[in-house]
């Protein structure tokens, strides 16, 4: 199989009900080694009164960044660079990566719960992080948010800090982010 095909298995994953087991538990993707990976289970803490418990509906994989961390060919001297918020393990294994996750809060600050957000965070189907962390989006956004193709957006506020009130991130909605990938397979040499 393509690495691009085992690298999504975390959309199917995020975009799952939540789990039965409840609302302090989730799942995540982690990658172990050179083309490997697996979901784990993950426990939650219950959000304070400045964080958010945020349920992922959609994840983007980014074909470029994430391609390299989930090949194990980020360079040594890119770790602390490529380092994400939320990151959890180091580089190159094992470690849980990714920063588009577009969810709606379910407990937490008032202001925000039931809004669609969107987060620098990994591929995890539930989270908790400072309320600050997310930035509300329209819905009719959602799907567009995560999509790789609006990556760049993400990476420059992710390099630069936090934008001026009211720029949001902006990105382009994708009517693909489900369909099979338009590209070839990522373990071919082109």
């Amino acid at each position: 199989s393509s690495v691009w095909g085992t690298m999504c298995c975390s959309i199917a994953m995020s975009a799952a009900p939540p789990e039965p087991s409840g609302p302090n538990s989730a799942r995540a993707f982690w990658t172990l080694g050179a083309g490997r990976g697996e979901i784990r289970d993950a426990a939650l803490d219950e959000p304070g009164p400045d964080a958010v418990r945020v349920a992922t509906r959609w994840s983007g994989i980014s074909r470029g960044t994430e391609t390299l961390v989930f090949r194990g060919r980020v360079p040594e001297s890119e770790w602390a660079r490529m380092r994400c918020p939320f990151q959890e393990g180091e580089f190159p294994f094992p470690v849980k990566y990714g920063y588009a996750s577009v969810g709606v809060v379910e407990s937490g600050d008032p202001a925000l719960v039931g809004r669609t957000v969107f987060c620098l965070y990994p591929h995890q189907s539930r989270y908790v992080v400072a309320a600050g962390a997310v930035k509300r989006i329209a819905p009719a956004l959602s799907r567009g948010a995560a999509d790789g193709r609006g990556e760049g957006r993400s990476d420059r506020r992710h390099a630069v800090g936090p934008t001026r009130p009211g720029a949001g991130v902006m990105m382009c909605p994708s009517p693909t982010l489900h369909r099979p990938s338009p590209w070839p397979s990522l373990d071919s040499p082109h």
